[in-house]
């Protein structure tokens, strides 16, 4: 199953590198870091997250079932 892996650059609860290692042991991963932002991607960049995941979430049908 397709999985998006998104990471902050100054997150220290779940590091970049963390998070990276997570997105390499999962199958048809995608890893994004998000570059000045910390541990609540969402609430500290919202539109650059809300884009990351809608983008994710446009991909073909076939590419995520």
């Amino acid at each position: 199953m397709p999985t998006l892996v998104l990471a902050g650059e100054h997150d220290r609860n779940a590091p970049p590198a963390v998070m990276k290692k997570m997105a390499e042991a999962i199958p048809n991963s995608t890893y994004v870091e998000m570059k000045g932002v910390g541990h609540l991607l969402n609430l500290e960049a919202p539109d650059d997250f809300d884009a990351l995941l809608l983008n994710f979430l446009e991909l073909p049908e076939t590419l995520l079932h």
